[in-house]
């Protein structure tokens, strides 16, 4: 299977910490998809609109779980809880899709 367009519709955060807020959205943000680092199996989504921001997130096709990916995506932003450090800002992705065509 080769990494397209997914949609997540209703998609639920389960058995988990994280909390989301609702309007707590970002839509159709272009970014890159990080390995956190080599050898590892975290990835981060860093927008184009912030290249110090990262998003963590929860539900990352095995697709797309390439280093340098470019891609379209959206989804609910997640808050990170009290006295926890994650590698970034938690994202439930509703929809996701390739623009190595760019």
């Amino acid at each position: 299977m080769s990494a397209g367009i997914y949609e997540f519709p209703n998609t639920l955060c389960l058995g988990s910490a994280l909390s989301f807020r609702e309007g707590n959205h970002i839509l159709d943000e272009r970014g890159t998809i990080q390995r956190v680092s080599p050898g590892s199996a975290w990835y981060v989504i860093v927008p184009d609109y912030d290249k110090m921001q990262r998003f963590a997130p929860i539900n990352l096709p095995e697709d797309f779980r390439r280093d340098g990916l470019r891609v379209l995506f959206s989804g609910r932003i997640g808050e990170i809880p009290a006295n926890v450090r994650l590698v970034g800002t938690p994202l439930e992705i509703t929809r996701i899709e390739t623009l190595d065509w760019l």
